[in-house]
């Protein structure tokens, strides 16, 4: 009885030992992410990012890599599986071009095809369930022929009859809205990591925001694609509000700002000294954005000596990167910013999620037209300052 007493206390110990070594094991989210195939962008660096709700709204997760003798590798360890994209940059630090995929555990490799201008991802689970069907699907393959194939022969000149115009649209919503079909039908679907990764997909649409809850239940609420879809719902309340008080026929919002140099500018004064000001919210990462400068400068040149003045105000978080693209466009009138980025209490106020975006400004303050872009811009001043 004796020897009984003593073996059971022993078997218990092992059981217990062998329980808690199962229980501390965890799952290896390590990951590797090579690059084949990529001379044609030898020298140009690669830097894998992240959503995060910092002021630059992403972050880098490993050492940016040089691509050299046309491969890269990228390795490192992830704390979530997340929604992420590379973006690529040539040896000047020009922004070339971005690709989303899934940031998981195990080796991805991005391998880049002749004539492609997108990298085929290969391997990973989540890669393959939520971004399979833009290789592989067939319907889809056949409406981003059409839209390119139209797109191919649609000049800046013939975008601006209205017929053309409208078929290029048709064509876009065709492919994003068979492209959103896929995307939910995975929502819809048994997995539920496949659900977060999908959600942001999905457009942040009111009828899934109750779904967060449950997710939150099953991730934890300092996950952070949780966190992520958090704050973009905020935010889009938080726009909703201002915007109601920044329409045609209000009262401008008040500011005041640095530029690049550290001189203060306050809105209220610049509209003191001229008729009209147009009040311009950019950045230097935002192709669409620079795209218009061009014709803002001729405008400026056009109507700046008859009333007429810009307040840029700059959405960069990285004051390099603004005084870099400043100097390079060479801009003439008021360029300021406080480098919060999105998180500005100026872009807030003024309801602005995306850009470019701008608001026409008389001199007694009131908003009297926004959005005005090429000759819309032109047509607008010649109606005010051409008498």
């Amino acid at each position: 009885m004796r020897t009984l007493k003593i073996i059971i206390p022993m078997l218990v110990a092992i059981v217990a030992l062998t329980s808690c070594n199962h229980k501390e094991k965890k799952e290896d989210l390590s990951f590797s992410i090579n690059g084949t195939n990529w001379e044609k962008y030898e020298g140009h660096t690669l830097d894998i990012v992240v959503l995060d709700t910092s002021v630059s709204r992403t972050h880098s997760v490993a050492e940016k890599v040089v691509i050299k003798d046309g491969k890269f590798k990228v390795s490192d360890t992830l704390k979530n599986v997340r929604n992420a994209f590379f973006g690529l940059y040539n040896p000047n630090g020009d922004f070339v071009y971005k690709q989303e995929f899934i940031l998981e555990p195990g080796t991805i490799e991005f391998v880049l095809k002749d004539k492609e201008k997108k990298a085929k991802v290969n391997g990973g689970k989540y890669n393959k369930l939520i971004y399979g069907f833009l290789e592989d699907d067939t319907v889809y393959k056949t409406k981003e022929k059409k839209i390119a194939d139209y797109a191919a022969n649609v000049t800046q000149e013939s975008y601006k009859i209205d017929s053309i115009a409208k078929k290029y649209m048709s064509l876009s919503k065709s492919l994003s809205d068979y492209k959103r079909s896929k995307f939910l039908a995975i929502y819809n679907g048994q997995d539920t990591l496949a659900k977060l990764l999908v959600f942001q997909k999905l457009g942040y649409t009111d009828d899934l925001e109750k779904d967060i809850a449950m997710l939150e239940t099953k991730f934890g609420k300092d996950n952070p694609e949780i966190e992520n879809i958090r704050r973009v719902y905020k935010g889009k309340r938080e726009r909703t509000a201002a915007i109601k008080t920044v329409g045609i026929g209000s009262v401008v919002k008040d500011f005041t700002a640095k530029n690049i140099e550290g001189k203060e500018f306050k809105l209220s004064n610049v509209l003191k000294d001229n008729d009209y000001v147009l009040v311009e919210f950019w950045a230097s990462w935002c192709g669409p954005c620079r795209a218009e400068i061009p014709h803002m400068k001729k405008a400026y040149k056009n109507f700046s000596n008859k009333g007429f003045e810009i307040v840029s105000f700059s959405l960069d978080h990285e004051k390099e990167r603004w005084v870099k693209a400043s100097k390079e466009e060479e801009l003439p009138w008021i360029n300021i910013g406080d480098l919060l980025a999105h998180k500005s209490a100026v872009v807030k106020m003024y309801g602005v999620s995306g850009i470019p975006a701008n608001f026409l400004v008389d001199k007694t303050g009131t908003i009297i037209a926004k959005d005005l872009r090429q000759e819309k811009l032109d047509k607008k001043l010649e109606e005010l300052l051409t008498k």
